[in-house]
């Protein structure tokens, strides 16, 4: 297992969301509160197991040439601009500020 640290510096957090129903995009909101091996608490998908906070690239995002679209509907719990999160791989771990350390459970490329 890769237990590499992947350090707040080299990325910026530039969005936090969640969602509260099936079918409907997450909300935009100044914090979330994420509980141990739960995920983000409030989140519809925040359970056990793999999927508990989904992470984007911003860049990711920016391929889509439409300013107008709501990134809520990405599904993304936090969306990160500058660490390019297709490289993490399962076992690493990305510390979201003080408080925050995730490990890598499952890579969704696409």
């Amino acid at each position: 297992m890769n237990n590499k640290l992947i350090k707040t510096e080299l990325g910026v957090i530039q969005g936090l969301y969640i969602g509260k129903e099936r079918g409907k995009a997450k909300e935009l909101v100044n914090e979330i509160q994420v509980s141990e091996n739960y995920g983000v608490v409030g989140d519809i998908h925040a359970k056990e197991g793999k999927h508990q906070i989904s992470l984007l690239a911003e860049e990711t995002i920016m391929k889509f040439d439409d300013s107008n679209m709501d990134i809520g509907k990405f599904e993304a719990n936090v969306i990160i601009k500058g660490i390019e999160i297709n490289h993490l791989q399962v076992g690493m771990k990305l510390k979201l500020g003080d408080q925050v350390s995730l490990e890598i459970k499952a890579n969704w490329k696409r």
